[in-house]
């Protein structure tokens, strides 16, 4: 099992952000998914709360993220809003070193700015949403940020 970070192939952004975040050593769902997900292989892990899955899932799909290309990228589906705010606060704290990387929340009994249709057409990244509430519920036909395509 890897030691440390740098032999999960982590680009030098993640593995600074990760050290500033004081992640000493990966979790065992760290090591089996991030290389997997880094390869592009698609994945069902399962792990215990705290034990890291967030940025299992999270540091690849940064290392993934295309910044110049200002469309959306990346949707994280969460069962709950509580769960959906916290992934997202989770994205942006390790991708804080991503510049124009925006992390949209999406999730339903929660009105302001980001629930309203369309407000997706400006993302540069991705989003975390609820169940029902995508794309297609805010009457937005582009789930790439208007930019066409799915």
């Amino acid at each position: 099992m890897p030691s440390d970070f740098a032999s999960l192939s982590l680009s030098p952004v993640l593995l600074t952000v990760v050290a500033e975040l004081g992640y000493k050593h990966p979790t065992p769902i760290q090591v089996e998914s991030i290389p997997s997900l880094l390869a592009g292989k698609d994945l069902i892990g399962q792990s215990k709360t705290g034990s890291g899955k967030t940025a299992a899932f999270a540091l690849p799909i940064l290392q993934a993220l295309k910044m110049a290309t200002r469309t959306l990228q990346a949707v994280v589906v969460c069962p709950t809003r509580e769960l959906c705010a916290q992934v997202a606060r989770e994205i942006r704290k390790l991708g804080r070193k991503h510049p124009g990387l925006q992390v949209l929340a999406v999730a339903g009994g929660v009105q302001g700015p980001s629930q309203r249709p369309g407000a997706w057409r400006s993302c540069g990244g991705g989003y975390t949403r609820t169940r029902g509430r995508s794309p297609t519920a805010g009457h937005d036909e582009h789930p790439s940020c208007g930019h066409g395509g799915a």
